[in-house]
């Protein structure tokens, strides 16, 4: 087999199925290897592509909204005996039960949750009907499972139960904006002014980062409906197999598998196609990148975060960091590349 592969310059990208075996004195031994192989496909033209990029706008409104939260961080929280109001802290245990018997199940209950109501912490539309209950209460709320996570204690209205007994409310007292508050938040701040510039400038860039990640989704799917080939079913199951277990780590232990399976495959079949299509970018395009190219981005990620000296030099021999410093920065040299054959429209 291992001998066939070189002569024929074959390279697998899984398993072989070995069937059909047999073997005698004379004939010796024979048998059918089927094997998978790397799709073979011919880059298509990918100049022209149209797109709508957003232009980074911040208003004064999500300044307040972002210094809001700032106020909530940095706020002074006080127990209270008043029934519980939307902007409250809670402190809860939450017990998951039985929706027919009202008996708690196993192995469901997550003690002393802290969240604050407003937020929907426990699901969405689940604060309100918090509101009003009182230090020493439980209630019972429900609430919806995302399809395709169904517990096998309600499949049909895919919803669990939750018994909420509240241990403890708080209040927070909020901090008024002023240059106290600004150098509570950062001491390099000497007035409220420079806090809503940084906030600004903070939400600029993370609008700036979103506005060109949406510009790479949309040029990769361009891409993709360019290129017209089959991909190997082995690489499509593994991927659908570990999301699969991924939820079962972190939804439930009882998954509609076949739900996931058929909603998730046209995303497995494109995430595989896009990983063919880009290696074959990166070795056409002749895009590479050089150890002094990541030596410079670790100084700068380093200077971003206000990393030291110590911890800069991890950074530099981290075989871990590097790689993935390498894998951005030729993704990044991969989508300019791809941007500049782009009609970029900003809208």
């Amino acid at each position: 087999y291992s001998e066939t592969l070189q002569k024929e310059n074959i390279n697998p990208i899984s398993e072989a199925q070995v069937q059909n075996v047999q073997f005698n004195k004379e004939k010796g031994l024979r048998f059918i290897a089927i094997i998978e192989t790397a799709p073979v496909f011919t880059l298509a033209d990918v100049a022209g592509i149209k797109i709508k990029k957003e232009k980074v706008n911040i208003d004064d409104k999500q300044v307040d909204e972002e210094i809001e939260k700032l106020r909530y961080h940095f706020g002074t929280k006080e127990k209270i005996e008043e029934p519980a109001e939307i902007g409250h802290f809670v402190l809860a245990d939450i017990q998951q039960i039985d929706p027919v018997t009202k008996l708690p199940l196993i192995g469901k209950k997550l003690n002393d949750q802290y969240f604050r109501l407003g937020d929907n912490a426990l699901g969405e539309n689940t604060d309100e009907k918090l509101v009003g209950i009182k230090t020493g209460e439980n209630t019972i709320i429900t609430r919806e499972i995302p399809q395709g996570l169904v517990t096998e204690q309600n499949p049909e209205n895919a919803a669990e139960h939750l018994l909420v007994e509240i241990k403890n409310i708080e209040n927070i007292i909020l901090p008024e904006v002023d240059n106290e508050f600004a150098k509570d938040v950062n001491d390099k701040f000497k007035t409220a002014e420079d806090l809503k510039k940084a906030v600004r400038n903070q939400l600029e860039v993370r609008a700036k980062l979103d506005s060109d990640q949406k510009v790479r989704q949309h040029i990769e799917q361009e891409v993709i409906k360019r290129h017209e080939f089959d991909v190997p079913e082995s690489m499509v199951e593994n991927y659908i197999k570990n999301l699969i277990e991924e939820f079962k780590k972190s939804n439930a232990e009882n998954i509609d598998e076949e739900y996931l399976r058929t909603g998730y495959n046209t995303a497995a079949v494109n995430t595989i196609k896009w990983y063919w299509i880009k290696s074959k970018m990166l070795d056409e395009y002749n895009i590479t990148v050089e150890e002094q190219d990541i030596d410079n981005k670790i100084k700068e990620i380093a200077e971003r975060n206000n990393l030291k000296e110590d911890q800069i030099q991890t950074l530099m021999r981290s075989k871990p960091s590097r790689d993935k410093v390498k894998e951005d920065l030729t993704d990044e040299k991969l989508y300019s590349s791809l941007m500049e054959k782009a009609n970029i429209e900003e809208v």
